[in-house]
């Protein structure tokens, strides 16, 4: 059981690249349910995370802002994949999607959804539904 990356974007999906067969789902949604039913499943759910002070706290920070492109491709499709750049793939269009090249596949750049706060310009940051101005871009 593992997640895919769509080729197709959907209002359902705009936001989430990754998609779940109707199986997955099911056994998802039944080991929660399951979990659920007992004391020890519940209290686990339901514990509270304990701040480690040794982990950065990045709350502020957009996840855009964290990672370049070319590491975004990386996650997407693995180390040897980079942001494809030209003029047929404007930096103004990173705002919202950015094209990664797909290792194994010399010719193909394939569109991927940006995470909010992707640079994409002189301080401009993308979110799911606009481009905002961000000082720290």
């Amino acid at each position: 059981m593992s997640p895919s990356f769509g080729d197709t974007k959907t209002e359902e999906n705009k936001l989430n690249p990754f998609h779940f067969s109707k199986c997955s789902v099911a056994e998802i949604t039944e080991f929660l349910t399951n979990i659920s039913q007992t004391q020890s499943g519940l209290a686990c759910l339901q514990n509270q995370i304990v701040q480690d002070k040794s982990v950065v706290d990045i709350r502020g920070d957009m996840p855009g802002q964290l990672n370049q492109p070319d590491e975004l491709c990386k996650q997407y499709f693995g180390d040897e994949s980079y942001m494809c750049r030209g003029p047929n793939f404007p930096i103004q269009e990173i705002c919202r999607s950015l094209f990664c090249s797909k290792p194994g596949d010399s010719q193909r750049c394939v569109q991927v959804n940006s995470v909010r706060g992707t640079s994409c310009g002189n301080k401009k940051v993308g979110t799911p539904n606009f481009v905002k101005t961000y000082l720290n871009a």
